[in-house]
């Protein structure tokens, strides 16, 4: 089963979170040059998997890495972000334990197949052929004055932007002056909102779908992958964001791809709309001074998941906002590829989280999840969420629909 890829960082103003994952099309590695702040261009690996991340630019360009896909299965990738250190002191928590028996709610139910019957999905390859998609006289633009990034390259390198969507009353509403969503765009938005927890739904202002050419995806020289998707909080407005997604993609890396951005928008729940410059805050996760406080999910999620020499170790690779190279970035993994779903995921703990999160979103703790390696990788990670769950700090019936999609095939 095929895996998610992430999607890179858009440039331009303070810049979004979302998921970077570099994908294969038709049996060709795409690649995604991503540039950091001013012109600096950096080539990653082409054998990646991919994750999208939580990544905010402030007046630069804010890049991720995208991982290449390679007969399904990705290595791991460099990734670049304009965030802060990791933090050297988290709350003292008991370390998530794997379970030993698959927790029978984490399959998908009866009632979430009765709840999934209405969405689309798979699409139909009419709504994934890119060389189909209608495109008008003029191509659409990124709207202006709504606080979010203007600037096409955001969309990753080599992007075609198709539509912008402002979100009204659990509905898409043009911002691109062409016209109603069609079916295909209905059926997908169907499918991304029956995944968004409520308290996040309301906050959701904008969709952007955008493609790549067959040339770009097949392009054998461009060695990295593509952005397939993002998360965006608007600078303007932190209590709004932007959630922006490539087509043309397979179903199974579409919901991955939704589920990896949705969990860059809970992370830091309920504190994922309050920025702080309060210098007191132990972990600021971005540029736009993002908190990560010590009763957010976030930082539950790292002190209870890493081990404290994995903590330090991270801590090293991006102390004093260094960016590790694609071998550190490897080596970390290396040490512990049971510990994370993904390659991608050891990059950093915020895609750790969303990636962790995605797999527990769609598959539970299942071993049949397609995660990378050991059939029982990231497992103690996605068993968090679990106890998230019974906790009551985490709704899982939100997941419901989508493991019933992701069962599909």
């Amino acid at each position: 089963m095929p895996h998610r890829s992430d999607q890179p960082r858009r440039a331009s103003q303070p810049r979004p979170a979302g998921r970077l994952r570099a994908v294969a099309t038709t049996g060709a590695v795409a690649a995604l040059a991503l540039v950091l702040t001013v012109v600096l261009p950096v080539v990653l690996p082409a054998v990646a998997r991919d994750a999208s991340g939580l990544r905010t630019l402030a007046g630069g360009l804010l890049p991720e890495l995208v991982q290449a896909r390679a007969d399904g299965r990705r290595a791991p990738q460099a990734v670049l972000r304009s965030r802060t250190d990791i933090p050297r002191e988290v709350p003292v928590v008991p370390a998530v334990a794997a379970p030993k028996h698959v927790d029978p709610g984490s399959a998908a139910t009866p009632e979430d197949v009765r709840g999934a019957t209405r969405l689309t999905w798979p699409l139909p390859a009419s709504c994934t052929d890119v060389s189909s998609r209608a495109r008008g006289a003029l191509p659409p633009r990124l709207p202006a004055r709504t606080g979010y990034s203007t600037d096409p390259a955001s969309l990753g390198k080599g992007a075609r932007l198709q539509r912008v969507y402002a979100v009204r009353d659990g509905r898409l509403s043009p911002l691109d002056g062409l016209g109603p969503a069609d079916r295909c765009d209905r059926w997908r938005w169907e499918v991304l909102r029956s995944g968004i927890p409520a308290a996040h739904l309301v906050a959701l202002d904008q969709v952007v779908l955008y493609d790549y050419p067959p040339e770009v995806l097949q392009d054998p020289s461009r060695q990295g992958g593509i952005r397939t998707g993002f998360f965006e909080p608007n600078p303007s407005d932190p209590t709004r964001y932007r959630l922006a997604f490539a087509t043309g993609l397979g179903a199974q890396e579409q919901l991955l791809t939704m589920a990896h951005e949705v969990g860059h928008v809970v992370s830091l729940y309920p504190d994922r709309t309050r920025p702080s410059r309060d210098p007191r805050c132990p972990w600021v996760i971005d540029n736009a001074g993002t908190c990560a406080a010590a009763g957010t999910p976030l930082v539950a999620f790292y002190a209870g998941t890493y081990s404290a020499e994995q903590r330090s170790r991270i801590s090293r690779l991006y102390a004093d906002h260094r960016q590790p190279s694609a071998d550190e970035l490897q080596a970390f993994h290396a040490t512990g590829p049971e510990s994370f779903v993904s390659a991608y995921a050891a990059t950093h703990p915020t895609e750790d989280f969303a990636e962790s999160y995605a797999y527990w979103c769609l598959h539970g703790t299942s071993r049949d999840a397609p995660v990378e390696g050991a059939s029982t990788a990231g497992l103690a990670k996605r068993a968090f969420f679990d106890a998230e769950a019974r906790d009551g700090r985490l709704d899982a019936r939100v997941c419901g629909p989508w493991r019933a999609l992701a069962s599909r095939g």
